[in-house]
């Protein structure tokens, strides 16, 4: 993992409120993946949401140009999935609530068009009928936002 990867993951994670609670297990996992595959991971998204005031973490997602990887319940288990791009997306839903799509050029470390209370869920299915869902709280929803735009998207049909 180069110091720009560690920068960018470090950042997204202490915008999100990750990074105490997530941050050696994410690099731990980083480093699993790069066993694997050897391919660099271009983006990485932390499902969350919001319950009795508390925000918790659920999935980690990392997604290269030849695949997505799933790790559900990261920080307590070790239950993998592959998403491989030979099965594109054929369709994805958007729910969201006090959360409007910005964009930022890119400079979405340091903008934000989430508050406190925004939600953003996404599902996606894909040709092989698989469905993915990703979800998102407060300004990991600015992150949701860019997965759509950087991978589903431009992964479509």
């Amino acid at each position: 993992m180069d110091k720009a990867t560690v920068f960018a993951l470090n950042e997204y994670m202490l915008k999100i409120g990750a990074a105490i609670q997530c941050s050696s297990r994410v690099s731990d996992l980083i480093r699993q993946y790069e066993k694997l595959y050897g391919d660099e991971i271009g983006d990485i998204f932390i499902t969350n949401y919001i319950k009795d005031d508390k925000i918790h973490f659920e999935n980690l997602w990392f997604f290269s140009e030849k695949r997505w990887w799933e790790m559900q319940d990261f920080l307590t288990e070790d239950h993998m999935t592959l998403v491989n791009l030979k099965n594109r997306v054929q369709s994805w839903t958007v729910q969201k609530k006090d959360y409007d799509f910005k964009d930022f050029e890119g400079d979405y470390y340091n903008k934000t068009a989430a508050s406190a209370s925004s939600t953003l869920s996404l599902s996606v299915i894909l040709t092989n009928e698989q469905t993915l869902r990703f979800k998102a709280a407060g300004k990991n929803c600015d992150f949701l936002y860019e997965i759509l735009k950087e991978h589903i998207t431009k992964n479509e049909g």
